[in-house]
């Protein structure tokens, strides 16, 4: 507990005054101090009455004035503890903060400001800072929701979060980026790395930089001090700026899982509190801020990509057809003239500019080099030459950009570290990769899900290898697709009213002899196939979720390979035995199933593949970077399988009678067209048919 109490006037001042106290009268001399107009107290120190002080003591009551100049024992010098005191207006309304700071002389030097220009920065802070608070929609719904005993329902429109007021409290409000006169070259630095966003495909919108602020002016107590409004301004500002920054780089730019369904990543994103307190204590926040950015070598490879692209559209843009009106067979205009020009360097057999017609006018020549031209560069094939195929005649295809930008996003939302040794599979090149030290020591083909039954996006980590493995059939198999009617070869037992079926080991099993095992809640695995025909194809997804590899004995080698007692020839032969043999990993190997629509190789050329499962289009739609895209298909449902029996029983029975129906009316319309006319006459006083009249004569 402190001994004394040391009462200083304005910051810098000399004059104190100094007597004990006990704990009961702390309070009490707080406000004697705020009275005589001290701006702060330091608790500290030995009995020392000042002149100043003793009117003031000798008010107190006598019992009180006994013990506060009671003598006090010797007892060893406590560690100081500063109270900040900003005024007499502020301990009147709000009172002393009573949170003690740091005992060290140099922490209690850095809470403090350091002169008055930088106070004047700091007052402005807490007056904007605690205006915000006393009237933030965090406070009143936490208000309401207190008075009716409910869970508060805190809004998201609140121009800073409590991580953010805190932070600035904690440090009495003093600034991070100024000095009080302008703002520091930390500051810059941090400034010029926002301004840098789009270097790394972020939008520098998203974090906007303070101007330049205005030149010092003489000021409080006659220092050359700068525009206090505006560099508390800046503060505000800059801080949350790089808060947000932090926060896109880890990848929280948006939540993913609710505009993608299959896909269960999110991005490692820092608490505020941690990124504001590393900001503070760092000397080089830019090199912090720059650090948070994925190490992984794809991510600068698609970076220094993005740069050379924007150049391409750069320059594209100089040599831009003109805009004008759509333009289509029959149609006369002279932007028609400029059309020939630019298509005949795509096809000089067609002779498009040696045209005995008006070179303005769109003849029907002219419309079948557009047609193919629109072929070939994946448009549609009408004819007609509108906004895109403008754009592809003038070089400028954003599409690659935009690919470029959405996989950029997808690295922000890896695991910062994928593993010293780890399998990658990426669902679009239908290719899996085995990565041991940054160096891909084996790669393979694949076979993933369907578009209706889409391989998910996530990460686990693999722990079994089943040789010889049992299929367990899903119940969305056995009731969605066979209806209820399990093949022969397979073994079926009643569950709870639902058939269970199980496929044995053998050559015809669907999981073929191997498969890899990373437990995770999509029940997806890599496994082998019988259907070996189907990797021959360019595009292979025909699967129900799981992975499918071309050649898993491999893999199975790989894995093996550090494994105590294991070698090829026991890998061998436990692939050629039928025995369902389950083996354990002592190492887990990590697994990382990802969707990159544009993957670059060792060389740095750029490998781009179709958006085989529609994600890039939405995930562009959120970030802004192209049009708005319709909504992912709702999750799917836990599905009572008895009662969807029940409907495919139904319908089948409905499309049975409709069948009959259908048959039992084609029959008689058979017979109406197979009777035909029938012309009777009187022959040798009897009746005949003439076979000249369609039929065979007869009597």
């Amino acid at each position: 507990m402190p001994r004394s109490i040391s009462f200083l006037r304005a910051p810098g001042s000399q004059h104190q005054a100094r007597f004990a106290v006990k704990p009961l009268l702390q309070r009490a001399a707080l406000f004697i101090a705020g009275s005589l107009g001290y701006g702060g107290l330091i608790l500290s120190g030995p009995v020392n009455i000042a002149a100043e002080a003793r009117p003031v003591v000798s008010a107190l009551p006598p019992t009180a004035l006994a013990k506060v100049t009671a003598p006090l024992p010797a007892t060893p010098k406590p560690p100081a503890t500063l109270i900040k005191l900003s005024s007499l207006a502020a301990i009147q309304k709000d009172g002393p903060s009573l949170t003690p700071a740091s005992a060290t002389a140099a922490q209690t030097k850095r809470l403090k400001p350091a002169n008055a220009c930088e106070a004047a920065v700091a007052d402005l802070i807490r007056q904007k800072l605690r205006a915000l608070r006393s009237s933030s929609p965090q406070l009143a719904a936490l208000k309401s929701a207190s008075r009716r005993n409910m869970r508060p329902q805190t809004s998201k429109t609140a121009p800073y979060s409590d991580a953010f007021i805190r932070f600035y409290a904690t440090r009495d409000y003093r600034p991070l980026w100024t000095d009080g006169r302008e703002i520091l070259p930390k500051a810059k630095e941090v400034m010029a790395e926002l301004q840098s966003a789009a270097t790394y495909g972020l939008d520098p919108k998203d974090f906007p930089v303070p101007a330049p602020p205005k030149k010092p002016a003489d000021g409080w107590f006659g220092k050359a001090c700068g525009d206090a409004q505006a560099l508390a301004a800046a503060e505000l500002m800059l801080t949350q700026s790089a808060l947000t920054y932090a926060k896109h780089v880890r990848g929280g730019r948006i939540d993913v899982t609710k505009i993608n369904r299959d896909v269960y990543r999110r991005g490692e994103v820092l608490p505020e509190t941690e990124v504001l307190a590393t900001l503070a204590g760092s000397a080089n926040p830019a090199q912090f801020l720059r650090d948070l950015h994925p190490k992984h070598p794809q991510y600068a490879r698609l970076i220094k990509a993005l740069a050379v692209e924007r150049e391409k559209i750069a320059a594209a843009e100089k040599n831009k057809f003109p805009d004008g009106p759509l333009l289509y067979r029959g149609i006369t205009h002279p932007h028609v003239e400029i059309l020939r020009e630019r298509l005949a360097a795509f096809f000089p057999r067609y002779r498009l500019h040696k045209t005995t017609q008006n070179p303005h006018y769109f003849d029907r020549r002219l419309a079948r080099a557009v047609r193919t031209f629109q072929r070939r560069q994946g448009l549609k094939a009408d004819g007609k030459v509108g906004s895109q195929t403008k754009a592809a005649l003038s070089g400028i295809d954003k599409r690659k950009l935009r690919s470029l930008l959405v996989n950029l996003e997808r690295w922000r939302w890896m695991p910062r570290e994928l593993g010293e040794k780890y399998i990658f599979v990426n669902i679009p090149e239908f290719r899996l990769r085995v990565v041991n030290k940054g160096r891909v020591i084996h790669q393979e083909r694949i076979i993933v899900g369907k578009p209706r039954n889409r391989t998910p996006v996530f990460s686990d980590e693999m722990e079994t290898v089943v040789f010889n493995p049992y299929w367990n059939v899903p119940r969305s198999i056995i009731y969605g697709e066979w209806g209820g009617r399990v093949p022969r070869g397979f073994k079926t037992a009643i569950y709870r009213g639902e058939i269970i079926a199980r496929q044995p080991p053998g050559p015809n099993n669907a999981l073929g002899k191997i498969k890899f095992l990373f437990p995770n809640k999509h029940a997806v695995y890599i496994h082998d196939t019988p259907k070996r025909h189907l990797f021959k194809r360019k595009v292979r997804a025909f699967s129900h979720g799981c992975v499918r590899l071309r050649n898993p004995k491999k893999l199975a080698h790989i894995l093996f390979r550090d494994e105590a007692g294991w070698n090829a020839a026991k890998v061998n032969r436990f692939y050629r035995s039928r025995r369902n043999r389950p083996v354990k990993l002592s190492q887990k190997v990590p697994v990382h199933l990802a969707y990159f629509t544009a993957w670059a190789d060792e060389t740095g050329k750029i490998n781009y593949f179709n958006d085989l499962y529609g994600h890039d289009r939405r995930i562009a739609a959120a970030l802004k970077y192209g049009p708005p895209a319709a909504p992912d298909r709702a999750i799917k449902k836990k599905r009572n399988y008895q009662q969807l029996l029940a409907a495919r029983k139904a319908r089948a029975k409905r499309q049975r009678r409709l069948a009959r129906q259908k048959a039992r009316e084609r029959a008689k319309m058979a017979r109406r067209k197979s009777r035909k006319r029938k012309y009777y006459y009187y022959y040798s006083g009897g009746y005949g048919y003439s076979p000249w009249y369609g039929g065979s004569f007869g009597y």
